[in-house]
């Protein structure tokens, strides 16, 4: 390697933080614009978007930090200007180690990795308290360095906390500790319809009045995540003093999709999952909750207000290297831009919508509603499905099957052939198909 690539060498060694915290940066803006975006499009150029970049960012931002702390075990005399700098640049590889509030898990096993997360919480700490310590000169840079380790920390934290709350054990615990009450009628005719709002079939719903529903029956769909069994004859009983809100009536029974329109019940459904999407693969666990706007709010203050004064030290300006000026500047916009855009789908999301109308604040939700930003999808209308004929008719002898049984992957290109074999949309007439089998089986 010396000998055949020495420039090469000797470029990577002097460039290699620089590259990587870039390379960091940038895997964070590609997840946080697209990884909720994989709730509602159904594409291979999504997956192999966000599934790399997800997988990248950890590893990345470790090596970062890793490459950092050589610098400084491996520093002996006074510290320069370039080394002060990078040390600063240590809170901002635990920010992106917390990663953006649109992903945090990209399949439903990655929630079960939470302790790995709490003990890599642990360590980076301890790695970033050591650049920290290591890079202290006691100048404007050096304490501006605090708030963004505050901020880091809190990042990285959420990420744990939520992927612990996410896991299926924590899942199953709340689930049998449910916050209603669910008892079983002997038959659905002994239930009472309270619900004015669906009980007529065909009849106009809003969108809004759909969330609410749908919102309201949250807490029976998921059980069913949990392998906990459900049937068309609970009822449910809402605990206020638990702070859960059901927008219809004291009691509310399962049966309100038989009420409706084949398009209307559909929604109900797209509502649901893209609630239950949130709660397993983005930060929505932590994000709508007092103590997670509290934490929000403290960062983007902290962020900001290092970036304000960073700014205002002219006088030290030229003993720093332009790149890595740009690269600190660079680190510091993307981090508030990165927080605004979090907030601006906090505020536009279904959460917030359903939190105006418990509130009574109709106003500010119609102007939300009104808004573009607010008509997005939740759920691609693509459902997964295995058709036997197509698959045998379009069967091909897999290349280099030799290969890859060596490398041990054929089987999961072999499976992967299989989802893709047929993900049929689901239009109006399969869906009001489906609705009228449901209502010929309804009991």
């Amino acid at each position: 390697m010396e000998a055949l690539f020495p420039s090469f060498k000797k470029l990577w060694n002097e460039w290699k933080l620089q590259a990587l915290v870039l390379n960091s940066l940038s895997l964070q803006v590609i997840l946080i614009l697209l990884g909720n975006r994989r709730k509602y499009i159904n594409k291979t150029w999504i997956k192999i978007t966000v599934w790399p970049a997800y997988l990248l960012a950890d590893f990345i931002a470790t090596t970062a930090l890793g490459v950092l702390t050589n610098r400084f075990v491996y520093h002996s005399g006074p510290l320069d200007a370039q080394l002060e700098l990078t040390a600063f640049w240590a809170p901002f590889l635990l920010l992106h180690l917390g990663g953006p509030d649109t992903i945090t898990a990209y399949s439903v096993e990655d929630n079960e990795l939470w302790l790995r997360h709490l003990f890599q919480l642990a360590g980076q700490t301890v790695v970033a308290f050591y650049i920290l310590s290591a890079g202290w000169t006691g100048s404007r840079v050096s304490f501006l360095t605090i708030p963004i380790m505050v901020a880091g920390l809190i990042k990285y934290g959420e990420r744990t906390w939520v992927l612990w709350s996410a896991s299926y054990d924590h899942r199953r615990i709340n689930a049998s500790k449910s916050r209603f009450h669910i008892t079983i009628l002997p038959s659905i005719s002994d239930v009472q319809d309270n619900s004015n709002i669906y009980v007529q079939d065909n009849s106009n719903i809003s969108d809004d009045e759909l969330l609410q529903v749908s919102y309201g029956m949250l807490e029976l769909a998921k059980p069913l995540f949990v392998g906990f069994p459900t049937s068309a004859q609970r009822r449910i009983l809402a605990n206020h003093q638990e702070g859960t809100w059901n927008p219809l009536a004291e009691e509310v029974t399962w049966n309100p999709l038989w009420k409706i329109s084949p398009k209307d019940a559909f929604k109900v459904i797209e509502m649901q999952l893209g609630f239950m999407y949130d709660l397993l693969y983005t930060k929505a666990l932590v994000s709508y909750t007092p103590c997670g706007i509290v934490l929000r709010l403290t960062s983007f203050l902290l962020t900001s207000i290092v970036l304000v004064l960073f700014s205002l030290a002219p006088h030290n300006v030229h003993k720093y290297s332009k790149v890595d000026l740009r690269i600190t500047f660079s680190l510091l916009v993307v981090a508030i831009v990165l927080e605004l855009y979090a907030a601006l789908a906090f505020l536009f999301s279904d959460r917030t919508l359903v939190w105006m109308r418990k509130n009574n604040i109709p106003s500010i939700s119609r102007c939300i509603t009104s808004l573009r930003i607010h008509r997005n999808h939740r759920w691609s209308n693509y459902m997964g499905q295995f058709n036997l004929l197509s698959y045998c008719f379009n069967e091909k002898p897999m290349c280099f099957r030799g290969m890859l049984e060596l490398l041990k992957i054929n089987r999961k290109l072999e499976k992967q052939r299989y989802k893709g074999c047929c993900n049929p949309f689901l239009g109006p007439p399969e869906k009001n198909k489906i609705n009228s089998q449901k209502r010929q089986k309804r009991p």
